[in-house]
This record gives C-alpha cells, sequence and structure tokens, in this order.
C-alpha cells in the first residue's frame, strides 16, 4: 500500500485522473482508426482472406492480435470498460458538487467564515464610522453585475447560474449512458443481408437472410413482410446527384404498411428499432420447381455483381429436390445478356447427365423425370441490409443530452462571491471570495473592480 493510501482510494484516484483519461482516449481513438481500416471478419469474411493473401506478414501478426475482430476484442472492451469507469467517477463527483453547492446556497458556515477572514482574495479596509454603509454598496455592485444576493448583518452571498452546475454532471452522466448502451444494444441487435426480387416479397425471417449476425441476447426476428417495388433504377438522380441503386423498399405487418420509402445510401427507412439500408444490387430469377400439376411456391435466386470477373457478373448454384427430400439436381445460373436478359442454367443431375440452356421469361428445364424447373420472372434484385437495433434513437437521444448539457454549462455558467465585513482587526475591513466556473475566468475582475469602484478603494 503506497504511502498508506487504501488500493480503492488509489485506484479512483487514477480514474479521475485527467492525464490517465487523456492517454486512454488516445490510445482508444487509435484502436478505433485501425479497426476501421482493417477488413472486418464480422463485416466481410471473403475481404479478410484477400487482406491477408495480399499482406501475408501483417496479416498473420493481425490475426494473432485478434485485430479482425476489433471491436469485440478483450483489448477493446477493457479500454471501454475503463473509460466507462472513469466517467462515472467523474460524473459522481461533478454531481456530488452540484448538489452541495444547491443545498448550501444562501448560508455560509463558521469554517467559511474563517476562510474569508484569513485568507480573501480581495480585502478593503475604511473608516469605522461608514463600514456598514461600504458593506451595503458592495452588495450593491454585485446586483449590479448579475448576481442574487442574500445579506445578512456581516456577510452577503451572491451567485447566479446554480443551474448551470447541473450542465457537467448531466453530460456525464450522458456519456455514461453511451458508453453503456452501445454493448447492451450490440448484444442485443441483429444485421444482415436479404436479396429481393424487384417486385417481390420476403419476410423478415432467419431463413430468408444470406448472412445474419444476431448479439447473444436478441429476441426474434420481426416477422413483417419486406418488399421491393418492381422499378427499381440502378442510376437514380436527385439534386442532379447520382444516388446510385434506389429501390422503393416497403414493410407490411399482414396487409397493414407500415413504412415506404426510396432507399439509397444515405437515405435508410425506419420503422421502429428496424432499418433498412442499400447494400448493392444484381440480378434475380424467381423460379418454380414443377412436378406434374405440382408447382412448389416461387423461388428467389440472386445473381451478384462480380468486378473481377471478366464478364462482370458471378454465378449461384442452386440444389433442387424432389416433395421426398431426395436431391434430383443442382443448376448454376449465370447472367446472359443480349436483346433480352437471360441466364445460362447449367443442370447437373442426379444420374451423372448435364445439360445447358439459356433460358428467359418461360422457359423450363428438366431436372428429373417428371421434375422441371421454370424461370417465372427476370430481372433486377435489391440487396438489403437490415439492421434491428432498438438502441439506437436512444443513442441520438443520449448525443442530444449530452450536446444541450454542454451549451447549458457554457452559456448559464454558475457564478458566487462572498463579502464579510470583518471587524477583527484594528479597522474594519470587507473580505471578498470569489468562485466561478472555467468558462467565465473574467468574472473575478469584474467582481474585484466592481465592488472597488462601489465602496471607492482599491484592492489591497
Amino acid at each position: 500500500m503506497k504511502h498508506g493510501v487504501p488500493p480503492v482510494r488509489r485506484i479512483r484516484r487514477t480514474l479521475r485522473s485527467p492525464r490517465f483519461v487523456a492517454w486512454l482516449l488516445g490510445a482508444l481513438g487509435l484502436y478505433l482508426v485501425v479497426g476501421s481500416i482493417i477488413p472486418q471478419r464480422s463485416l466481410d469474411a471473403a475481404a479478410v482472406t484477400r487482406w491477408a493473401g495480399r499482406y501475408p506478414a501483417l496479416g498473420a501478426t493481425f490475426e494473432a492480435l485478434g485485430l479482425h475482430e476489433a471491436f469485440s476484442h478483450p483489448m477493446f472492451l477493457g479500454m471501454l470498460f475503463v473509460l466507462t469507469a472513469s466517467t462515472v467517477v467523474c460524473a459522481w463527483d461533478r454531481t456530488a458538487r452540484a448538489a452541495r453547492i444547491m443545498r448550501s446556497r444562501g448560508t455560509v458556515d463558521a469554517r467559511q467564515v474563517e476562510a474569508l477572514r484569513t485568507r480573501p482574495g480581495a480585502r478593503f479596509e475604511f473608516d469605522a464610522d461608514d463600514a456598514e454603509a461600504r458593506y451595503r454598496d458592495a452588495g450593491d455592485a454585485l446586483r449590479r453585475i448579475g448576481l442574487r444576493v442574500r445579506s445578512g448583518p456581516l456577510i452577503s452571498e451572491a451567485s447566479s447560474g446554480a443551474w448551470g452546475l447541473l450542465g457537467s454532471p448531466i453530460f456525464h452522466w450522458a456519456i455514461v449512458g453511451l458508453l453503456l448502451v452501445v454493448p447492451v444494444g450490440a448484444l442485443t441487435r441483429s444485421e444482415g443481408l436479404i436479396g429481393i426480387v424487384a417486385g417481390y416479397e420476403k419476410p423478415d425471417v432467419v431463413e430468408s437472410y444470406g448472412r445474419l449476425e444476431r448479439g447473444a441476447l436478441h429476441a426474434s426476428m420481426s416477422g413483417l413482410t419486406i418488399g421491393v417495388e418492381k422499378d427499381m433504377p440502378v442510376e437514380f438522380i436527385e439534386d442532379g446527384i447520382d444516388r446510385g441503386a434506389a429501390p422503393v423498399v416497403y414493410l407490411r405487418d399482414g396487409d397493414r404498411e407500415l413504412a415506404r420509402g426510396r432507399v439509397y445510401p444515405n437515405k435508410p427507412l425506419h420503422h421502429g428499432a428496424l432499418t433498412v439500408h442499400i447494400s448493392d444490387w444484381g440480378l434475380g430469377a424467381v423460379t418454380t420447381l414443377l412436378e406434374g400439376d405440382i408447382a412448389s411456391e416461387p423461388s428467389q435466386v440472386l445473381i451478384d455483381r462480380d468486378e473481377t470477373s471478366a464478364s462482370g457478373w458471378a454465378s449461384v448454384t442452386e440444389t433442387y429436390a424432389d416433395p421426398t427430400g431426395a436431391e434430383v439436381a443442382s443448376a448454376t445460373f449465370a447472367p446472359e445478356f443480349g436483346a433480352n436478359v437471360a441466364v445460362r442454367v447449367e443442370v447437373a443431375r442426379r444420374d451423372g447427365s448435364t445439360i445447358s440452356r439459356v433460358m428467359g421469361v418461360g422457359d423450363a428445364v428438366d431436372l428429373a423425370d417428371g421434375v422441371s424447373l421454370r424461370i417465372d420472372h427476370l430481372g433486377k434484385y435489391a440487396r438489403l441490409s437490415v439492421v434491428d437495433d432498438w438502441s439506437i434513437s436512444l443513442l441520438y437521444a443520449l448525443l442530444v443530452v449530452a450536446c444541450l448539457s454542454v451549451g447549458v454549462s457554457v452559456l448559464v455558467p454558475y457564478r458566487a462571491a462572498w463579502v464579510l465585513l470583518d471587524r477583527s482587526g484594528d479597522v474594519p475591513a470587507l473580505c471578498v471570495s470569489v468562485s466561478h466556473s472555467r468558462g467565465d475566468s473574467g468574472f473575478v475582475e469584474r467582481v474585484m473592480v466592481g465592488v472597488g469602484a462601489a465602496v471607492g478603494k482599491e484592492d489591497s
């Protein structure tokens, strides 16, 4: 135990240290920059693989350090925990100080009187005959600079902006809220990519997503219907700016439409905790599996763009089964562009035979005896990023509270002054002391000059 200071007190002192907090914020900021530069496996696993191949030495190092999972790494979570603890300590201290000052407004105890007498900010001496008049003049001077004065026979207390004391505690508690809501929100949120052919819909259930990440405490998917209108421009011009792909997306609960809007970068669709962004677009085919007179539910086949491919497009393979669940064939779809959009379908049957056909809307291909696949629709599809996160609105609200509280602290600074009529010496004197917020340091001079001018004396 260093110098007899208890460990808890030393920890608390460290957490309150501005130097420690500055170093911690610097380290956290640097870590966030690194995490934003390095591909994150949770966002794009393929990008991590490509990055590691391009920088093999760094890739091995960053993999060992866990920097491809930067925002779930124990190092990041540890720094976030320490920063939260430090902010809680600061918030608690500022709250206690504000409460103490607000409770004591208008009162002066014996300790304060003794401090005013022995260690004043300024001392003005007078003849005994006019001491009381000078004392009253000092109170009037404090009123003229905007303070509320409470005068007793020998001591006056003047203050303003007491509510401004709440600005700093509220700001720090808002930051604490942000630091707590962020990890809790991460545990309860879901985020995934869902592809929907323009003119069609999909339910918001796990099976609809190509990629889905769910926090450990995420309850369940919304079950709402997500739809994309048929007309989907891929070069949407607004205010003279090409916004890229901009589908009209809607959310529906049964027959009741809940939300609708055109979605493009920086303009998502919101409804409750759900936020829908546009991620990309590609070619979509709607197919139906036919067995005799029985038709399956339509299925959406999504073909992505691929800038590394010579054609600029990828291909996608789907597996098909008969009503008993037995696999009958697989089909690989790739776009074909001519007079009309079509797809090349390469079928690999269970019996080992293969077939390749270019198909348009209405065409069918045999997958097995009595089982065929029909193309019902060809068009664009929207790859949507769907986020289910209740914490987003709360985060914005806490940010607003934090900004407003800073404004209160700056615009309504706490200021206080005390004047004591001291008769303990050979001649009477006025002892003046001042307290002020750091944002209003000129207040000291205004009080001293004002009181000095009012009583016709210089600071002694």
